[in-house]
């Protein structure tokens, strides 16, 4: 029977390395952490139910062996803060340039470092905007565009034509028929008004 890997999504920082290991109900995990090795191994509920995971991850570079080392457990998931044996960027977590299918980029994190114990992390895509855009670009394909801010142009495109049929419907009306038509004004806008206020 082959070995099961979860899902592992990784980011960093000048001086450190985040790991996610993507698992529920995590049983007794074995986490052995060397200079340029992570071997983990446990029962949890993964992407294949519960079953027994494990996973190797040989470093591009080293990291500290001593008790520099975090690792957080939860509910739903794994972390672990493995601090570089150097401060600097890594082009990539694995000596190999071909990564596993199971490894992925963790741009939640990138975006927000609440969840790093004891550090004061900036934001990468201010500070390495180009390491940022390749990275999302090899992980999806292209670059990932933010949802809230598409959303939102969106959102205020329809509004804009909501409103723009209102004033439109109006101001012809107002025209042909002058203040006659202002009893009528509800029956003829009211039901666009109705659905343009649902959507606020």
């Amino acid at each position: 029977m082959s070995v099961l890997s979860p899902f592992v999504y990784w980011a960093q920082n000048e001086d450190s390395l985040f790991i996610k290991v993507d698992l529920k109900d995590v049983q007794d995990p074995k986490i052995n952490i060397e200079r340029k090795r992570l071997h983990f191994l446990c029962k949890g509920v993964g992407a294949q139910g519960l079953q027994d995971y494990e996973f190797q991850l040989n470093f591009h570079c080293d990291v500290q062996e001593n008790g520099n080392n975090f690792v957080k457990l939860s509910d739903y998931k794994i972390d672990l803060t493995l601090r570089k044996a150097e401060k600097g960027w890594w082009p990539r977590l694995t000596s190999q340039p071909q990564k596993p299918a199971w490894l992925k980029v963790d741009f939640d994190k990138w975006q927000s470092e609440d969840d790093v114990i004891e550090e004061d992390v900036g934001d990468i895509r201010d500070d390495y905007p180009n390491l940022y855009e390749k990275l999302m670009k090899e992980e999806y394909g292209y670059r990932k565009e933010d949802f809230k801010k598409v959303y939102l142009t969106l959102y205020n495109l329809f509004m804009y034509v909501g409103f723009m049929y209102i004033t439109s419907v109006l101001c012809i009306r107002y025209a042909r028929e002058g203040t006659d038509f202002f009893p009528t004004v509800y029956e003829s806008v009211g039901h666009v008004m109705k659905y343009l206020q649902v959507k606020n």
